[in-house]
């Protein structure tokens, strides 16, 4: 866990990461939005599972949408 850091600074961090090649870290990235308290976290996410860089990052979106809903 970090300190310091502002949500909106963070979500803009794994907002970057949510559309990395690696499937690593866009992985990684969705996960950590998904459990972020900052209300853009969920957007970011339903912006990625509309439009992310891979069929992967949709799809991971995907899940971690139903994953909040739940």
């Amino acid at each position: 866990m970090l300190t310091g850091t502002r949500p909106s600074e963070s979500v803009a961090l794994l907002t970057r990461y949510s559309n990395d090649p690696s499937r690593r870290i866009a992985n990684d990235a969705l996960a950590a939005l998904a459990l972020h308290a900052e209300p853009a976290a969920l957007t970011t996410l339903l912006a990625r599972a509309r439009d992310g860089a891979s069929a992967h990052v949709r799809g991971q979106a995907l899940f971690w949408v139903a994953q909040r809903a739940g």
